[in-house]
């Protein structure tokens, strides 16, 4: 007897943004059954219909859920019901990965997701969220949920500061998330600071947030409580106007966060770069999982004398191209600042952008002579 398709069926996807309803069952469904049959097709104004749709079949096994509404720079008007949705939830235990881009009410999906006891990762984007009070959460409520969430990617902090009232922050070892000012980034850090299993961190800003003079974000008092996070493998945080880390920090970095393998800090900032190369070689000599620098570096006016200079750790990739150069001295200069640092068995340690084509010339001339 061969099985009910819902009960076959692992992965579905609903995105709103295409003409045709795609749904991805198992690999041993793909020669038996039409995609397009599945559901109906719809448009902006049937979302709920489609959804609706789904919550009628009972998906015993399903894993992976996916519902798209909108796009990557526009967030709906309008705030859906979540009726439909909450039966998708109910109907569907087994859920792994829920993946949500919906403007729904935030609150009343958050308690229903919790009862999706194996529920690993999260993502939210444009949740309404008109009762936020403003309050961290902190994992110290009554009603802990997601016992095996691990996974968070958030549009809105305000809703990753709901999830965190829900949950032991110990849990967490994942995070994507956007702020919409300087002071949600510092709020950010404060609220992760608990997540002591935390390995990777992605900041990225909702809206260009412009320089100004009153409102910088100070690295030095700001960060100090993500290092706390002793786990952190992965760091990348992308804003405007930040002072970038200097030696002071790269050591602080160095001593909290031994397990580093990727750091980036790209700032479009007014601010120039702080670290120096003795800011590099300390961070590299003791993050020996080191493989990818990405930060702004300052360069003397004046190339130092060559002197040697231990190497980075085997495999490490200095990310500059943040740093913008006009001409073929200045790239000739910067190379010949970092190259004692090459690894010397010749594999690639450099990546360099925002420079003109025939600056290549000058890089590959100067390198040849460091390693000559």
């Amino acid at each position: 007897m061969e099985p009910a398709l819902d009960d076959i069926w692992r992965e579905v996807h609903l995105d709103g943004l295409k003409p045709v309803l795609p749904l991805f069952p198992t690999d041993a469904l793909s020669e038996q059954s039409d995609e397009s049959e599945l559901l109906p097709d719809y448009a902006e104004s049937d979302m709920n219909s489609a959804i609706s749709a789904l919550s009628g079949r009972h998906c015993v096994k399903l894993e992976n859920l996916s519902i798209s509404f909108g796009s990557v720079h526009k967030q709906p008007s309008w705030t859906m019901d979540p009726t439909a949705l909450l039966d998708v939830l109910r109907q569907n235990p087994s859920l792994k990965t829920v993946t949500l881009r919906l403007p729904i009410p935030a609150v009343t999906v958050i308690e229903e997701l919790g009862d999706l006891s194996r529920l690993e990762r999260l993502e939210m984007r444009w949740w309404k969220d008109p009762g936020d009070t403003g309050t961290t959460g902190d994992g110290t409520t009554s009603m802990e949920l997601f016992p095996s969430l691990r996974n968070i990617r958030s549009g809105k902090l305000s809703t990753f500061r709901r999830i965190l009232s829900y949950m032991s922050t110990h849990l967490i070892t994942w995070l994507k998330i956007t702020v919409s000012s300087f002071s949600e980034t510092q709020e950010l850090f404060n609220m992760i600071q608990p997540c002591s299993a935390l390995k990777s961190i992605h900041i990225m800003p909702i809206v260009p947030l412009a320089p100004t003079i009153s409102d910088p974000l100070d690295l030095t008092l700001s960060f100090q409580p993500i290092l706390k996070c002793k786990a952190m493998e992965n760091f990348f945080i992308h804003t405007l106007n930040t002072v970038p880390p200097s030696d002071s920090d790269l050591t602080s970095l160095a001593v909290a966060w031994p397990k580093l393998s990727t750091f980036t800090w790209s700032s479009l900032s007014r601010y120039g770069p702080q670290a120096t190369l003795e800011g590099l070689k300390t961070l590299s000599a003791n993050c020996r999982s080191l493989r990818k620098l990405d930060i702004p570096i300052q360069v003397p006016p004046e190339l130092p004398k060559q002197t040697p200079h231990a190497p980075f750790c085997d495999g490490v990739t200095v990310d500059i191209r943040q740093w913008r150069v006009d001409d073929a001295v200045d790239i000739d200069r910067f190379v010949g600042y970092l190259a004692p640092l090459a690894p010397r068995d010749g594999t690639p340690w450099l990546r360099l952008g925002n420079v003109k084509a025939g600056v290549w010339i000058a890089v590959g001339d100067r390198l040849r002579q460091c390693y000559d």
